[in-house]
């Protein structure tokens, strides 16, 4: 199977409004767990245009300018936390949009482990390959995620 053919199949609709679902409230749940201030909900409002205008590179710039604002520390935390969601480095908590989609690829054999490669051009073209399909599907699955994340924090507050 191929990314396209993934992106256009059942599973990856199964993957979106369960797993998603699921991912997105324990991020919320994590969050509001772990910081006694609450983001406000206006932060929450700008993620579905900017994500909507300009996909996994503009909500990352958002997150960032957000964070080097001279701004409330509470809206940094919180756009800090929301980095950590889409962090591509492998470092994103298990919760993340980032991790389940790492995990959803290697659980339909899209997503291939490098460790057993000694053939340096190999293992560079197969991380090429692997940050190309995460790449795909996460921008596929940003705006759900983000999407079950804001109506989670909202009916939590």
């Amino acid at each position: 199977m191929t990314v396209s053919d993934y992106l256009a199949s059942d599973e990856f609709r199964r993957f979106q409004d369960e797993t998603l679902h699921r991912l997105a409230c324990q991020a919320v749940e994590t969050y509001l767990h772990d910081h006694a201030e609450k983001a406000a909900k206006t932060q929450l409002h700008a993620i579905p245009a900017v994500i909507q205008a300009g996909g996994l590179s503009a909500l990352n710039s958002l997150g960032v300018n957000q964070q080097d604002k001279n701004t409330k520390q509470v809206n940094k935390k919180f756009w800090t936390f929301l980095l950590s969601l889409i962090d591509k480095t492998g470092a994103a908590p298990a919760y993340a949009l980032a991790s389940g989609v790492r995990e959803e690829l290697s659980r339909q054999g899209l997503w291939q482990d490098d460790a057993g490669i000694t053939d340096k051009n190999e293992k560079n073209r197969l991380k090429k390959v692997n940050q190309h399909h995460l790449e795909a599907v996460l921008e596929a699955s940003l705006p759900i995620y983000f999407e079950h994340f804001t109506c989670h924090y909202f009916y939590r507050l």
